[in-house]
């Protein structure tokens, strides 16, 4: 059996002896709260790809169509092509690595960004637990104390303890 997730699974049940009108939730959740990380960070990529790519194609092309002009002597000079051609074949050639490369930095940095924000909340988290009493103005320096001297207010709180107790009183 899968658990539940969300939606009507885990909406509070109604109440089963109040009118129609009153069975109405707290709240209706909707169908799609938006699109996941995963999507988001896909979808940046396609489209940063794809615009890097064209923008890369097109000076490409450009320099290609420049370099097998016939005035110049290049190895180049085979049949000439139009720039659309040209366009079209390194579009072809670069766009999926274009996009490739944008997907994952785009990823990469969603995962820096999630790192960075768990760390803050751990370093949060150990700041609450670390935080203790000031110590009291009264003791003594941390070098000359001994172990008599760290034990002894433990040791009348737990006395006082003792001299309180309903059993000492009998």
């Amino acid at each position: 059996m899968i658990p539940p997730t969300g939606g009507r699974e885990t909406d509070p049940a109604l109440d089963q002896s109040a009118e129609a009108d009153q069975q109405q939730a707290d709240y209706a959740p909707s169908a799609t709260t938006g699109y996941s990380p995963r999507v988001k960070i896909f979808v940046f990529g396609v489209l940063a790809g794809l615009v890097v790519a064209i923008a890369y194609a097109f000076i490409t092309a450009v320099l290609m169509i420049i370099a097998l002009t016939p005035g110049f002597d290049t190895p180049f000079t085979g049949s000439p092509r139009t720039l659309f051609a040209s366009f079209v074949t390194v579009l072809i050639a670069a766009a999926p690595w274009f996009i490739l490369a944008a997907t994952i930095a785009a990823a990469t940095e969603a995962l820096i960004r999630r790192s960075h924000r768990d760390a803050r909340a751990t370093r949060d988290a150990l700041r609450g637990l670390k935080r203790a009493p000031e110590p009291l103005p009264t003791a003594l320096p941390a070098p000359n104390r001994r172990a008599a001297d760290i034990v002894e207010p433990f040791r009348r709180e737990s006395d006082m303890e003792l001299d309180a107790s309903p059993e000492k009183e009998e």
